[in-house]
């Protein structure tokens, strides 16, 4: 799911939940899960994937905990579309071996030890994203020097990475 398209539902559950009684009121008359979709859709207004993300949401939803997190994520994902994540954060890699890469965070060494370089790699985009590109809400460029595998990867703070090889184009974020 696309950054674009998780801000939707997201937007679309905090809008449904904010009036429990239309919710209610839209819900209690519907015949199945497809009228219920159907109901949803017309009453709010909400494409398809948004209307079953309402239906298949959990009430716990309602605790104030909840609506902080999602009222965060929303504003995070609203902001990265809007560009305030950029200009990205640069940060340098050292690959020591396929399972030992260290990077430097603020001011401080980190190093990160996988299996191979796939799951090094993937331990250092977690530990960037949760050390740096979360906390700062920025993007964060990562320069491995690598001949042979991704020579950068880019860092969202929503799950997002992107590996980049020397000879191709970068391609859309995705998660992992």
């Amino acid at each position: 799911m696309s950054v674009a398209e998780r801000l939707a539902v997201l937007t679309a559950v905090d809008t449904a939940l904010a009036d429990l009684h239309r919710l209610v009121a839209v819900l209690s008359d519907a015949e199945d899960e497809a009228d219920a979709l159907n109901r949803l859709r017309r009453a709010y207004d909400f494409a398809e994937v948004q209307a079953q993300a309402v239906l298949d949401s959990r009430f716990l939803l309602l605790s104030r905990s909840h609506r902080a997190r999602r009222a965060a994520e929303i504003e995070a994902l609203t902001e990265g579309l809007a560009g305030v994540w950029d200009p990205p954060l640069e940060v340098r890699a050292v690959v020591h071996s396929p399972t030992d890469v260290r990077v430097v965070l603020d001011d401080e060494e980190h190093r990160v030890r996988g299996t191979d370089l796939e799951d090094s790699l993937d331990r250092l985009v977690q530990l960037v994203r949760t050390a740096l590109a979360g906390p700062r809400r920025r993007r964060v460029h990562v320069t491995t020097g690598l001949v042979s595998g991704p020579v950068r990867i880019e860092v969202d703070p929503m799950n997002n990475a992107r590996f980049v090889h020397a000879d191709e184009e970068p391609g859309p974020l995705s998660a992992r």
